[in-house]
């Protein structure tokens, strides 16, 4: 998003700049001082980040302009955890520097939170930040679950900033294709039950899919447990605390001995356009259904 026409230039902290196109929209300043060539305008983009730590401009104006409305209009936004770090919640009621750039974010289109170290921190901002959305707008999506892009599997792109959304990439050996999500599993309709769906948009012949839940964050899967016991994780049954069903209609987890067979399930037969959604119950048990 371009600020032009201002007697200054914003000036990006270091290592704050995130990916084009992904979390944060860019916002960049231009100097245009009285009769400086056109050709020697320059302009630094700035990150949500640098706003969040104190923006450090030249031009006074520039902070009040990123809080406006039209900045954010029809953007993915995301919040990391560092973004909200120091903020106070009680309640539904949230205090801070990150709370007090909502308003501006009410024409975004989404706003997705992202996976933190502190998982229980994590849970307690939800609840300011849904009032906070439907208070303040109606048509900016909370999105509290979605895929984790840090600890994605090395075989995986993720196109979408919203993090809705994988593929595999063509041509790579078996392995690292694991997607965990951010979040608890959402509650469905079934009382005291919770589950989540995937849409197969291409399946390749060959290709497997495995699906299943774990009680452990990806933080905690990938940083924590993972440097104590020097594991590599492969395949989704490297996952510590999880319950997956392979293609086959194996049921396997991390406990010593699970081993269970279903051979009405075979995930080798889905098509694209199927929907295959997982229901965990009250009591523990794993239901699949395909388009319902």
């Amino acid at each position: 998003i371009l600020i032009p026409g201002h007697a200054g230039i914003g000036r990006a902290l270091p290592n704050q700049n995130v990916e084009q196109g992904a979390a944060i929209p860019h916002i960049a300043a231009v100097a245009s001082a009285p009769g400086l060539p056109i050709g020697n305008i320059g302009f630094e983009f700035i990150s949500l980040d640098a706003l969040a730590l104190g923006l450090n401009a030249v031009c006074r104006g520039f902070r009040r302009l990123t809080m406006h409305p039209a900045c954010w209009q029809d953007h993915d936004i995301t919040i990391q955890e560092h973004h909200i770090r120091g903020a106070t919640v009680r309640g539904e009621i949230g205090w801070g520097r990150a709370f007090g750039l909502l308003p501006a974010l009410r024409c975004a289109r989404t706003l997705r939170v992202a996976g933190f170290a502190d998982a229980a921190f994590r849970a307690r901002i939800m609840l300011p930040l849904r009032t906070a959305c439907h208070v303040l707008s109606s048509r900016v999506i909370l999105l509290e679950t979605s895929f984790c892009d840090r600890f994605a599997g090395g075989n995986v792109d993720l196109p979408s900033p919203r993090r809705l959304s994988a593929a595999r990439r063509p041509g790579r050996p078996k392995g690292g294709g694991i997607l965990i999500g951010v979040g608890p599993i959402p509650p469905v309709q079934r009382k005291g039950c919770r589950g989540f769906g995937v849409l197969i948009e291409d399946l390749n012949p060959g290709e497997r899919l495995d699906i299943g839940v774990t009680s452990l964050s990806p933080y905690e899967q990938f940083l924590v447990r993972a440097s104590s016991t020097h594991r590599h994780v492969a395949f989704a049954e490297d996952l510590l605390s999880s319950w997956i069903i392979e293609s086959s209609g194996l049921l396997v987890g991390s406990h010593a001995g699970l081993r269970i067979r279903d051979s009405r399930w075979n995930a080798r037969l889905l098509n694209a356009g199927d929907r295959v959604d997982l229901v965990v119950t009250p009591n523990g048990c794993l239901e699949l259904a395909v388009n319902g």
